[in-house]
This record gives structure tokens, sequence and C-alpha cells, in this order.
């Protein structure tokens, strides 16, 4: 699968798409992923998130913006990449009750390398309330493995840490 400069875009934001991904769709589900290497670059930048309730039969996007990059290199068995975004909505879901005020900022970075997913940062911040956490997953196996695992378990260790503070619960 090769997406040479993939652009969608308009006033509602952007999205490019760009590498090569040894992959093929069509084959059956156990052969989709072949030898070669991985090479794919991403970039959203989604100034009004709104715009995407077109895409759903009910309005369920919330108000607010994203940007993200994502990059991804290495082999099936050996991934190297990382995902860092950041967002901001002016107001909480009003499905989330109680929630503190809007608005709130949302950033994350995440790296993933050797059979470990780290998860950098991940920090949201309002008026009201401050959460920040960080930690990693180890002992991940290829995404190969993980696709065809059926057991509904994933291996490896998991190991968060992480902080909250309320200002009025």
């Amino acid at each position: 699968l090769v997406i040479d400069g993939l652009l969608l875009g308009g006033t509602a934001g952007t999205v490019r798409i760009a590498g090569r991904v040894p992959y093929d769709p069509f084959a059956p589900p156990t052969k989709r992923m072949l030898a070669g290497a991985l090479a794919l670059e991403a970039a959203v930048d989604l100034p009004d998130l709104q715009a995407l309730n077109i895409l759903l039969a009910r309005n369920l996007i919330p108000p607010g913006s994203l940007k993200a990059t994502a990059k991804i290199s290495g082999t099936w068995e050996k991934p190297v990449g990382s995902l860092s975004f950041a967002g901001t909505l002016p107001a909480p879901p009003p499905e989330i009750k109680p929630a503190p005020p809007g608005p709130v900022q949302l950033r994350g970075e995440i790296a993933i390398a050797r059979g470990l997913i780290t998860l950098q940062e991940l920090r949201v911040d309002s008026p009201g309330l401050r959460f920040a956490a960080a930690g990693a997953w180890s002992g991940v196996p290829s995404p190969e493995l993980l696709l065809q695992a059926r057991s509904g378990q994933l291996p490896g260790t998991l190991g968060f840490k992480g902080e909250l503070a309320v200002q009025d619960l």
C-alpha cells in the first residue's frame, strides 16, 4: 500500500498522509501484513471538530479543535513510531456530569520502540481539573501478532503513574 501525498482539506481542517505500508487489504486476513519497511507520516489539523459530525448519524462530537502528528518506521516485527496530539474543548460534553467548567486543554505524546509503547505524557487541564499521566506497556508483541490474537488477553506489563487535582466536587 503506497500513499503518495494524500491531502484531505477544506475550511474544517486538513489531514495529510504520505508513505509506504507493506499491507495488502485484498489478501486473506492472516496474510495482509507483508515483508518490507514501514514509512508513514500523518498530520491532522482540525480547528472545528464538529465538522466531523457529517460522518455520523447523530451529532456526537462536541465543539473543539485537534492537532496531531504521527510517524512510523521500521518493520511490522519491529516498528518505531511516535504520536503527538493537542486539542481544546470550550466546555466538557454535556454527557459528562458532573464536570468542571471549560475550556479543557488536552495534550499527549506516545512513543513506540523495541516492544515498548510509552505514554510519555498525557495532560488534561481546565479551570477546575488537572490530570497528568505517564506510563508504559512493555513486552508488546508485533502488530501482526496483536491482530491475530484471539484470546482477548494481551501479553506484557503495564505500568502507569498519574496525578489528579479537582477544585470542587
